[in-house]
């Protein structure tokens, strides 16, 4: 996507290119630190309670297929709807469950989605 096109928030907020696709930027992370030897061996070292991210997509981009470790609360803020699609939790992804997140409950969007951990997620507007 060629610099014009990009919704000025990639520059306001100093978005960078996520690796699944989309736009991110990692806001907080707790200070609070699980240590690597009380988590599962597929953690490749100590872990931060919590973080937080921004993550923008523009029309054209998706987030790709991926997993992550931990569960992952997804916080509408603006913008047009954004599909959330869940893969369930086998090999590869599955049988989709979509959730719309957005601000119209008239229409079964959502303000905030859950993604379990391990649980296979991808999004596009």
């Amino acid at each position: 996507m060629t610099e014009k096109l990009l919704s000025p928030l990639v520059k306001i907020f100093d978005l960078q290119p996520h690796p699944e696709g989309g736009w991110y930027k990692r806001l907080w992370e707790s200070s609070f630190e699980i240590p690597h030897s009380v988590l599962d061996s597929k953690y490749s070292g100590s872990r931060p309670a919590a973080t937080s991210i921004y993550f923008l997509l523009h029309p054209d981009e998706t987030s790709a297929w991926h997993r992550v470790y931990s569960d992952e609360l997804w916080l509408y803020h603006s913008g047009g709807p954004m599909i959330l699609k869940l893969g369930g939790d086998g090999d590869q992804p599955g049988e989709v469950t979509e959730i719309v997140l957005g601000m119209d409950a008239s229409k079964g969007q959502v303000p905030q989605a859950l993604v379990p951990a391990n649980v296979w997620q991808a999004s596009q507007l």
